[in-house]
């Protein structure tokens, strides 16, 4: 059986590049390719850096919660004085809340209505008088 890959022949520069993104959430297989490593080396930095990467992803936490805090202020604040150009914020404000609720492993909210749509056949039926008194 072939040993696995472990890392260690991975220069410096590339297993920081793989550090940076597994803690920016990217996936391993993605990584691998484009950093044109196998998956195997992906997984063997990940386990001996996991340290370092779970260090990296709450810096970025950090980070985002900081960017999503000054861009809800500024977009509070230019609503009270000003009528428009509060959309310029807009976008920071929800992609620094959409990466922090991703790194701290919170999924958005989804919320999900089933509507249940008459069949060409239910349309073409006469309206059945109500049998209630």
């Amino acid at each position: 059986m072939p040993k696995r890959h472990n890392g260690k022949h991975c220069p410096l520069a590339v297993r920081q590049r793989i550090v940076n993104a597994l803690a920016n959430g990217d996936s391993k297989r993605a990584i691998a390719r484009g950093l044109r490593v196998s998956n195997n080396t992906v997984t063997a930095i990940a386990e001996q850096e996991w340290q370092q990467v779970d260090a990296r992803k709450q810096r970025i936490v950090a980070q985002c919660e900081r960017n999503a805090t000054l861009a809800a202020d500024q977009l509070a604040e230019r609503l009270e004085t000003e009528k428009l150009s509060a959309n310029q914020l807009v976008p920071v404000f929800g992609v620094s809340v959409d990466k922090m609720l991703a790194l701290t492993g919170q999924g958005p909210c989804l919320q999900i209505a089933n509507v249940i749509m008459p069949t060409p056949e239910e349309k073409a039926q006469p309206a059945r008088p109500s049998t209630r008194s």
